[in-house]
C-alpha cells in the first residue's frame, strides 16, 4: 500500500527541485547572454562561435531535464491532488494538505493565513494524511 505521508513529501520535493531548476536555468541563460552579448533566441557569428555554441548546447540540455522534471512532478500532482481530495469533507484539513503539497507553501505560512499555531497545522495535517492513509486503506480492501 502506498503511505500518503511519503508520496506528498516525495511530491513537494520534487516541487522544490523543479523550481530550484528552473532558477538555475533563468541564471544560466542570463549569465549567457550577458557574456556573449546575445539573446539565446538569436543566430550567432562570430569568432567565438565554438563557446557560444557549447553554451547553447549545455543551456539546451538543461531545458531538455527540466521539462523531463516538470512532466514528472506534473503527473505526480495529479495523484496528490487525488489523495488530498480524499478529505474533501474535512475542510481544515483539506485546505492546510493543499496549500502545502499542492502550492507548495510552508508550515509557517499556512499558520499564519489561517490563524492557527504552526503546532496546530502540523496536528491537523498529520490527522488529514492519517484519513487519507486510512481511505486508500478502504479502498483496497473493498
Amino acid at each position: 500500500m502506498e503511505d500518503a505521508r511519503e508520496y506528498l513529501e516525495m511530491t513537494r520535493a520534487k516541487m522544490k527541485k523543479v523550481r530550484r531548476m528552473e532558477e538555475s536555468l533563468a541564471e544560466h541563460v542570463t549569465k549567457a547572454e550577458t557574456v556573449t552579448g546575445v539573446k539565446i533566441a538569436e543566430k550567432v557569428q562570430t569568432s567565438n562561435k565554438a563557446t557560444i555554441d557549447a553554451t547553447l548546447a549545455a543551456i539546451e540540455e538543461e531545458k531538455k531535464r527540466l521539462e523531463e522534471a516538470q512532466k514528472e512532478l506534473e503527473d505526480m500532482l495529479v495523484r496528490a491532488r487525488e489523495m488530498i481530495d480524499l478529505i474533501r469533507d474535512d475542510e481544515t484539513a483539506w485546505q492546510i494538505l493543499w496549500e502545502r503539497y499542492i502550492l507548495g507553501e510552508t508550515w509557517s505560512a499556512i499558520a499564519r493565513k489561517m490563524n492557527y499555531g504552526r503546532a496546530t497545522v502540523m496536528r491537523l495535517a498529520s490527522a488529514g494524511v492519517d484519513a487519507i492513509n486510512e481511505k486508500l486503506r478502504h479502498c483496497e480492501t473493498s
